[in-house]
């Protein structure tokens, strides 16, 4: 369906990238001034958050990282507990009925070599108590398997119920080296790429596809966006695969 005819379609389009841009342009705006409003004043000199917060920057991503995981959590149960409501109210079931009927009951037993491999895992590990036996073990297991199954039952009633997650996970401004800019260095858009030269698995894998996109954007965006690439030397995690 068309909202506009063919004489004001243009005047319209031009006003949703003038709408767009400003849009685009706010959050920028409103970052700098917040970053500029001073959180201390020792007499009149005034203390930004750029004066103390570079120390603690990854103490305190942590921190927000782990906020967030809570309230997206928390989220989640929110969200799998309405539907699940709807849903037993729709089939006239209470909601432990419709777990049981839809989960739990679909659940196998653990078989002997689950319950033995487990056993002998927590030996090697020095976490089992002298009192476990293989019937703890195995009612452990079960209800780790149901933990699971309810998980993806209620990944199935969100997908279907269309719910979107709109909870954005923190983010970390990462600033592009002048020095290895590529582009138009004044474009709004900006691509930063970090390459790890250690990492053998990351060049086989990752190498070859990066190099094709940036071969793709390159010409097609010349003009809008740059592209910084620091090739700073991250240290590989010991069991990169």
């Amino acid at each position: 369906m068309k909202f506009w005819s063919h004489g004001l379609r243009y005047p319209m389009a031009m006003l949703f990238v003038i709408s767009w841009l400003a849009s685009a342009a706010l959050p920028q705006v409103s970052a700098q001034t917040a970053e500029e409003k001073p959180v201390a004043l020792i007499g009149d000199e005034a203390v930004y958050e750029r004066d103390y917060l570079p120390p603690v920057q990854n103490e305190v991503y942590k921190v927000r990282v782990q906020e967030y995981e809570l309230k997206r959590n928390a989220l989640e149960d929110t969200i799998n507990r309405r539907l699940l409501r709807a849903e037993a109210e729709q089939r006239g079931i209470s909601e432990e009925e419709l777990l049981l009927q839809e989960v739990d009951s679909k659940v196998p037993e653990p078989s002997n070599d689950e319950v033995e491999q487990r056993l002998v895992i927590q030996m090697f590990r020095g976490g089992m108590p002298s009192n476990t036996n293989k019937e703890q073990i195995a009612q452990e297991l079960k209800q780790g398997k149901i933990e699971q199954a309810r998980d993806v039952y209620f990944a199935g009633l969100r997908e279907r119920a269309g719910v979107q997650i709109l909870l954005a996970p923190p983010r970390r401004a990462v600033s592009p080296d002048p020095a290895r800019i590529r582009g138009n260095p004044d474009a709004p858009i900006t691509i930063v790429e970090f390459s790890d030269f250690q990492c053998p698995f990351c060049y086989q894998k990752r190498a070859c596809q990066v190099r094709r996109r940036r071969e793709a954007l390159l010409p097609r965006y010349a003009a809008r966006r740059r592209a910084s690439r620091p090739e700073r030397h991250r240290r590989r995690r010991p069991l990169c695969r």
